[in-house]
């Protein structure tokens, strides 16, 4: 006997497929924003092991960075 009925293979669930979403949705421009913020935080070190500051000048003044804004 031949049913046409819908099998399992045809019941798939397109948000169980793989490639319906990514484990890190975020575009570039959102990983250097966050870069950008997240190197206020850092502290910088002079050549003396003196504070100095924080990494945000080396981010921002990155083309990368730049482009991104």
């Amino acid at each position: 006997m031949q049913r046409d009925g819908t099998n399992q293979n045809q019941r798939l669930v397109r948000a169980l497929h793989p490639s319906y979403v990514s484990v890190d949705e975020r575009e570039i421009d959102d990983l250097l924003m966050y870069a950008r913020e997240f190197a206020k935080l850092i502290r910088y070190h002079n050549s003396s092991n003196e504070r100095d500051g924080d990494w945000s000048l080396f981010i921002e003044n990155d083309i990368s960075t730049l482009v991104s804004i």
